[in-house]
């Protein structure tokens, strides 16, 4: 990855300096110009995200914020995010998840060990019921995160949660998550992230 962005880096001088060679001008401004660039895109890794649902989906995510970016664990985590869910979801849902991360060049799939990396999940309710106590941005904007989930738009604003463990190594990740809701196609989200 380095060896590339160096490697894009050179090209971009050497063209610049062939379209905009300047005898009469010191070679120095070229260098300024790649100081500049370097400032500007010394963190190239960004948060990217899509709903990859379609028409039947009755979950639409209408924006989603994490920073920051990288994504730096343990430490604390800013989320946000708006989305619609148009029925009840009772407590029939079940999901998958497919994680992939970088290495090298290429992506690898994360195998699923102990329910967690890229898995399926029969029962997402019975794996929420888990969680002790939902976080405080979640109360404060009556947001639940437990079924059942009513017919609803919702929406948090940027809000800080700590993660006081860091249960996933460095590196760059991509995950799509697939949610279904009595079997029927509800909801899909892909995700693209760095972690530090």
């Amino acid at each position: 990855m380095k060896l590339l962005l160096l490697s894009c880096l050179v090209g971009f001088c050497l063209a610049d300096n062939v379209l905009r060679y300047q005898p009469h001008r010191p070679a120095q401004v070229n260098l300024e110009r790649f100081r500049t660039w370097i400032m500007e895109h010394k963190n190239l890794k960004s948060f990217t995200w899509s709903d990859c649902g379609n028409s039947s989906s009755t979950l639409k995510v209408k924006n989603l914020i994490i920073g920051p970016d990288p994504v730096v664990l343990p430490g604390d985590l800013n989320i946000g995010f708006d989305l619609d869910i148009t029925e009840d979801f009772d407590d029939s849902l079940s999901g998958s998840v497919e994680i992939y991360k970088k290495v090298g060049a290429e992506y690898i799939k994360i195998p699923c060990i102990g329910n967690i990396g890229s898995c399926d999940y029969d029962d997402v309710c019975g794996l929420m019921e888990q969680i002790p106590q939902c976080p405080q941005p979640f109360i404060d904007n009556n947001i639940p995160c437990k079924c059942p989930f009513k017919k609803n738009s919702y929406k948090m604003p940027s809000s800080q949660i700590n993660v006081p463990e860091d249960p996933v190594p460095s590196g760059d990740y991509k995950a799509t998550v697939l949610l279904k809701h009595k079997q029927a196609f509800a909801g899909c989200l892909k995700v693209a992230l760095s972690i530090s």
